[in-house]
């Protein structure tokens, strides 16, 4: 499991609040504008901040973002609905995805392995929790079956997983660089509790 000062994770939280607020309502990427970071940063902060109290933050970073979108365009008008409440266990199964994948990253060429897992099985949950939430519950779609929604699942889901997967993996790098750079920092945790 990485071993990140108070300190650093402190300025981990702040980079990824303000990564949010800048992408934060971006569901396409054009020349001018990154995909939304927030599932990915949900994720990344569950394996890398140890304090639950940053789920909380992030979670009052992505209110306050949408807050302010929607007060600055249309989109609030569709998308503000009782299901909005849904963001709550959605946000969190990546974070706890992201707990999850902490406890499997030890330095190695296989934690690949797990990170894919975390990425890909936290971002469905993410997806049924999100999505189904606001299919269901928004009050916008008359006659919602299951049926219909897996169609749904079937042809959001990817884009949804191609713009996480854009941030998970230039994480990915940067933990890559950070293990080949500092490969005691990983395992240190691992010898205490050896002993």
């Amino acid at each position: 499991m990485l071993s990140i000062s108070k300190r650093h994770q402190i300025l981990i939280g702040i980079a990824f609040l303000a990564l949010m607020g800048a992408t934060r309502g971006q569901h396409i990427a054009t020349l001018t504008a990154l995909p939304d970071a927030s599932w990915a940063l949900f994720l990344i902060a569950g394996a890398l901040l140890a304090s639950p109290w940053w789920l909380a933050a992030l979670l009052g970073g992505a209110l306050l973002t949408d807050m302010i979108v929607w007060n600055t365009s249309t989109s609030g008008d569709f998308c503000i609905t009782v299901a909005y409440g849904f963001l709550l266990p959605a946000y969190a199964s990546l974070w706890f995805g992201g707990r999850w994948l902490g406890k499997h990253l030890h330095g190695r060429v296989s934690d690949l392995g797990a990170y894919l897992v975390a990425v890909v099985g936290s971002a469905a949950v993410c997806e049924v929790f999100s999505s189904g939430g606001f299919y269901f519950f928004s009050g916008r779609f008359a006659d919602a079956t299951l049926a219909d929604f897996a169609g749904r699942f079937v042809e959001y889901f990817p884009g949804s997983l191609i713009s996480m997967g854009f941030y998970a993996a230039m994480a990915a790098v940067i933990y890559a660089i950070f293990v080949i750079l500092h490969p005691v920092s990983l395992t240190q945790g691992e010898h205490r509790h050896s002993h």
